[in-house]
């Protein structure tokens, strides 16, 4: 791929209108831009895709503080976004607690600059099989890190293509 500046790629594709069909698609052009103008920090990547989306979203972070830092705690929340909410939870609670990973199914896993940090659950849980969630990722629990679940099957990229729910 020829290297691509975020000028250039701002002016192909406008996030003004993304919808749900688009965004894996301007997420792995986006992606890929940054890629290769050097970036590879998974928080300056997702900060900047989020700033391309003119993503604005407000928390209270005194309910951080509701969260103990050295215990390990999941996340349970659900799609509506098909994506978008998966980066925004990570990254407010990655700057709270470093070794967190994000399981889900959204068009995100299959972008190998997300692979640190985002779990597919399709490679990891058989549908009718969520022990084998828990006995994967136990450890990384019992040491102390957290977990963010999107446990929705339904919406996923990954059923839709098989037709398969």
């Amino acid at each position: 791929m020829e290297k691509m500046l975020l000028e250039q790629f701002n002016s192909i594709v406008s996030f003004k209108r993304i919808g749900k069909d688009l965004f894996a698609k301007n997420i792995s052009l986006l992606t890929k831009s940054l890629l290769a103008d050097g970036e590879s920090d998974i928080d300056v990547i997702i900060d900047t895709i989020l700033s391309k989306l003119s993503v604005d979203f407000e928390f209270d972070p005194s309910e951080l503080k509701n969260i103990e830092s050295d215990q390990p705690v999941i996340f349970i929340s659900n799609y509506t976004f098909g994506g978008l909410e998966e980066l925004i939870l990570y990254r407010v609670i990655s700057k709270y607690k470093k070794d967190v990973k994000v399981w889900g199914n959204s068009v995100l896993i299959k972008q190998e600059v997300f692979a640190p940090v985002f779990i597919n659950k399709f490679e990891t849980v058989q549908l009718k099989d969520l022990a084998s969630f828990s006995n994967r990722y136990s450890n990384h629990l019992k040491e102390g890190k957290s977990l963010i679940v999107f446990p929705a099957t339904k919406a996923s990229p990954y059923l839709m293509a098989k037709k398969d729910l």
